[in-house]
C-alpha cells in the first residue's frame, strides 16, 4: 500500500509461495508439518532473521507444503536502546545459516526483509540440490494494527498445518 510506511516499527503479517505453488518445503501428516532438507532450510533462515538485519525479529512462522506464514516486528528503539520483541521458539530442526547471511541493514524496510529472506533460502536450497526452486515473485503483507488482530493471525499461522487437507493448492486433495 503506498500509503503505509513499511519502515515503521510494527507488525507485518507476510506470505510467501513458492514457484508455481511446488509443495517442495514438506508434506503435513497428523496435522504437522514434516519439513524437507529445503522447508528446515527455509525455517532456518526465517528463524535467524535478527542476525540478518537490525531491529528485525520474527514473532510467528508456519513453513508449509508451498508457503510461508510470518510475522516480523520491526522495532527500531528509542533512545538508543535495542528493545526487540520477544521471539517465539524453534525447532530442533532448524538450521544454524545465520552466519552465512549478507552483513545487517541500519534502516530495514520489509520488503527489503522479505526479498533478502527469499533471496538467501533460495540460494542454500539451491546449492543443497534443488536447483529449480523457487519463489513467486512478491509477497501478501498485511500491517497489524490491533492486539486483536496479532492474536487472531498467531492463531491462524499455529493452525495452518490443521487446514492444509481443505488447501486448493494441497495436491492430495
Amino acid at each position: 500500500m503506498p500509503h503505509n510506511d513499511y519502515a515503521a516499527n510494527g507488525f507485518y503479517f507476510v506470505t510467501v509461495v513458492t514457484h508455481g505453488r511446488l509443495p517442495c518445503l514438506g508434506t503435513v501428516a497428523d496435522d504437522s508439518v514434516d519439513l524437507t532438507t529445503a522447508g528446515a532450510i527455509v525455517e532456518g533462515v526465517w528463524r535467524n532473521v535478527a542476525e540478518q538485519f537490525q531491529f528485525v525479529s520474527l514473532d510467528a512462522l508456519v513453513v508449509m507444503p508451498n508457503h510461508v506464514h510470518a510475522v516480523l516486528v520491526i522495532e527500531r528503539p528509542a533512545g538508543g536502546v535495542m528493545n526487540h520483541a520477544a521471539t517465539r521458539g524453534s525447532d530442533a530442526r532448524v538450521l544454524d545459516v545465520a552466519a552465512q547471511f549478507i552483513a545487517p541493514a541500519a534502516s530495514p524496510t520489509l520488503g527489503k526483509v522479505v526479498r533478502a529472506l527469499k533471496a538467501s533460502s533460495t540460494r542454500f536450497i539451491r546449492q543443497n540440490g534443488l536447483e529449480d526452486f523457487g519463489w513467486q515473485p512478491n509477497y501478501y503483507e498485511h500491517v497489524i494494527r490491533t492486539e486483536e488482530d496479532l492474536t487472531r493471525i498467531r492463531d491462524y499461522i499455529d493452525s495452518n498445518p490443521t487446514q492444509w487437507a481443505l488447501d486448493p493448492d494441497n495436491p492430495a486433495r
